[in-house]
């Protein structure tokens, strides 16, 4: 059997309420199989107790035949009372109870012409889908030809050419036609699956015209939900009602009936389409607290890939993102002023490529007006000399500007970005960049290389420039120096002894900061016992640190939690110029790092360990 039909074990459950046997079926012809000019068929004796008669016709010009098998092919179903009213001479066996049926002759080949040879049930078996019957022709056991039957053994409906065709909205349609197989008028149609399930939209169908006993009525749907893509097949049951005298319904009985779902190419629609949705624009969203500007479209998909952008319309420099057709682009103003925001749309297939041949990619520009209060475009002087040049004349004094983003000083906040007000110190933190540093030591000199994600997806001038910061043993920051925002390295040369703790403060040409994690190298310049350096990273850490201590000595580490709990000790021999101390099964937080040489000099490093 195959694997859909694994769920029926839990949907062949319901009782039948009011069977009665279907008209006019007795004697019916139903299947036939040939071998050559020989035959076998069937034909109905009770169809409402799915009981059948198989009958043979031996042709002897096709070979020597002396025996005959009948085996089911699907798994479920079963044979029951089967009789066979044959003359002597005849031997019955069973190789497999209630799964395979053989008759033969042994004194000689099967009787020529047309012959009855038994009487059989089908069991265990309520669905609408055929069961399959294997008919092989024997020579003394051996198998010389073959054929299958296909019996609907269902009383109840009868499911015949079914389709199910895919959406653009991810859903399916499902079209069916049905014949009454029931013995009762009915009048709607239930459908259930197995518990669990949430495939089938539809819990009930509402006939168009009652269906008398043997009609059959086409064009009736269900619609199936996105998630049964997840599927190869689905079976659900399907319960006929009439209606009684008295207005009630009755269940007639139930059958299972299977579907395949079908793979959908949901991507790539028909070409005009395409353009309905791209000329359909896309909706904007201005946040005056925040200063940001959010734009989107409710008619592109996951497939679709949008180059958005967004200038002033009294400048030429053009920020963008590439997002996918689903996701929103977000832009954080400088000032009051119209912007021009264009949408550049390409339709891709499930494999990453582009739909159609030629026009695959199709532009729609809008322009948005923002005017907010916090705002004052009098202010604006982009070009306005907030102290951001020599290290010497750095003025890193962050401002809460009135939109809630924070800002390198009230001068940045003011002529940069325009704003009317502003309060002293930073404001809550707001994620509109990651800068990601990494620090590394080569003696003498401390290695500063960081990134940030606004450059990498291509917003090359999201920054006016980079601050490199410096402090000592946990000092005030020192600025080292200001450089442009193409350059992404700095080497110290060549840093005091002791405990280096470094950042970047990223300024956006709106002058709001964006601030790197923290990088740490420890250094010693010749002091007793502790040789020409130390370094330990990384910092945060989440699974592991390391130190290295480039001296052929023994030395103790010793590791205190925040509140003054050693957790750990661990002697350093002078073989181990590198050691590895897993953190993995830490609680997060701050840790001190005490090393020590015997009676020497000691270094206590701070390490905050992240998950």
């Amino acid at each position: 059997m195959p694997p859909k039909y694994g769920i029926l074990a839990a949907l062949l459950t319901a009782a039948v309420l009011c069977r009665a046997q279907a008209p006019g079926s007795e004697g019916l012809l139903f299947d036939t199989s040939f071998c050559g000019a020989s035959a076998a068929s069937i034909t109905y004796t009770d169809s409402m107790s799915c009981c059948f008669s198989l009958h043979f016709q031996y042709d002897p010009a096709d070979g020597f035949y002396n025996g005959i098998e009948l085996g089911i092919v699907q798994a479920e179903p079963s044979f029951s009372t089967v009789q066979f009213p044959l003359s002597d001479g005849w031997l019955y066996t069973s190789p497999e109870p209630s799964r395979r049926l053989r008759w033969t002759r042994p004194s000689g080949p099967l009787p020529p012409g047309e012959r009855r040879l038994a009487d059989f049930c089908i069991d265990n078996w309520n669905s609408s889908e055929p069961v399959r019957l294997a008919v092989n022709w024997l020579n003394n056991g051996q198998l010389q030809c073959s054929d299958t039957l296909e019996l609907y053994c269902s009383n109840c409906l009868q499911v015949i050419p079914d389709t199910v065709v895919c959406r653009d909205d991810s859903t399916y349609l499902y079209t069916f036609n049905i014949q009454n197989r029931t013995g009762f008028t009915v009048n709607s149609l239930r459908i259930r699956e197995a518990p669990g399930n949430d495939y089938i939209v539809e819990q009930s169908v509402l006939l168009p015209v009652a269906l008398a006993p043997g009609e059959t009525l086409n064009g009736l749907s269900l619609t199936l939900r996105p998630s049964a893509a997840s599927l190869a097949d689905m079976c659900f049951e399907l319960t006929p009602s009439r209606t009684a005298a008295n207005g009630l319904n009755l269940d007639c009985c139930t059958v299972v009936h299977c579907v395949a779902i079908p793979d959908c190419e949901r991507c790539c629609t028909d070409y005009e389409d395409f353009e309905a949705d791209v000329a359909a624009g896309f909706r904007t969203e201005i946040d005056c607290n925040e200063g940001r500007l959010t734009a989107w479209s409710e008619n592109l998909n996951v497939c679709d890939r949008v180059l958005w952008t967004v200038r002033n319309v009294n400048a030429t420099a053009t920020l963008g993102a590439v997002l996918g057709g689903h996701e929103a682009f977000n832009y954080f103003f400088p000032f009051n002023g119209a912007y021009l925001i264009c949408m550049e749309v390409t339709r891709n297939n499930a494999d990453g490529m582009a739909c159609y041949a030629s026009g695959s990619t199709l532009k729609l520009c809008d322009t948005v007006l923002v005017d907010c209060i916090c705002f004052d475009s009098l202010n604006l002087n982009l070009e306005f000399p907030c102290a951001l040049g020599q290290p010497a004349n750095i003025e890193l004094n962050v401002v809460c500007g009135c939109d809630s983003m924070t800002y390198i000083n009230a001068c940045a906040a003011m002529n940069w970005a325009g704003l009317d007000f502003w309060t002293p110190g930073a404001c809550p933190p707001m994620l509109i960049d990651v800068i990601e540093l990494m620090v590394s030591y080569a003696a003498p000199n401390g290695l500063l290389n960081w990134n940030s994600q606004a450059v990498q997806m291509g917003q090359t001038d999201f920054y006016r420039s980079f601050i490199v910061q410096r402090r000592i043993n946990g000092g005030p920051w020192a600025t080292l120096a200001v450089v442009g925002n193409t350059t992404f390295n700095y080497i110290d040369v060549p840093p005091p002894s002791g405990q280096h703790e470094y950042r970047i403060v990223g300024v956006t040409w709106q002058g709001k900061v964006v601030f790197s994690n923290i990088g740490m190298i420890l250094v010693s310049t010749g002091e007793p016992g502790m040789g020409m350096a130390m370094r330990i990273w990384p910092n945060p850490a989440s699974t592991a640190v390391f130190l290295e201590i480039p001296d052929r000595a023994s030395f103790r580490l010793q590791i205190y939690a925040a509140d003054g709990r050693l957790v750990k000790t661990q002697r350093i021999e002078p073989a181990e110029l590198t050691v590895q101390v897993d953190v993995s099964e830490w609680p997060p937080g701050l840790y001190f790092f005490q090393i020590q040489r015997h009676d020497g000099p000691q270094r206590i490093t701070k390490i905050l360990i992240m998950r």
